[in-house]
């Protein structure tokens, strides 16, 4: 299975950091390509503002909160983990999982690093994901059949 390119969505959260070492790692290894995915939720204004007023206040949280991302993912790809590797980044609104499956409509990915177990009761609509292959520490631990075409 080559591995041209890979899929890291993050929320900055120290389990979502380890996910991206190995990203990064399996990317230098693969000569990869990486896209860097974070899905923001909508911000929501205070309650006790005009609506005029509270369609402003939001669209500036909204821009505020999107240079905040943009700053975080340059962190990683200048100084961090990602540095020196092509490295393509997304912001997205919304919720993760249907921007997760946006971003990878808009452009497929050969491995989507996770920092969350897919199988987990509270996985939400993710948990619907077929797995495809399972890397534990860099090693192949399970590939499913090939796909008929």
């Amino acid at each position: 299975m080559a591995i041209q390119h890979i899929l890291f969505p993050t929320d900055f959260s120290d389990p979502s950091a380890h996910a991206g070492r190995y990203a990064a790692a399996l990317a230098r290894a693969a000569g990869a390509r990486v896209t860097i995915l974070n899905v923001m939720l909508p911000p929501y204004p205070p309650g006790d503002l005009a609506p005029g007023e509270a369609l402003e206040v939001t669209r500036k949280l909204a821009q505020e909160e999107e240079a905040r991302v943009h700053r975080a993912i340059a962190a990683l790809t200048e100084a961090g983990d990602f540095r020196g590797l092509p490295v393509r980044e997304r912001v997205k609104t919304g919720l993760v999982e249907d921007g997760v499956l946006q971003a990878l409509g808009e452009d497929p990915a050969d491995l989507v690093v996770l920092d969350r177990d897919i199988d987990a009761p509270d996985a939400g609509p993710i948990g619907d994901t077929k797995v495809l292959a399972t890397m534990i520490g860099g090693a192949l631990v399970f590939e499913a059949p090939a796909l008929e075409a």
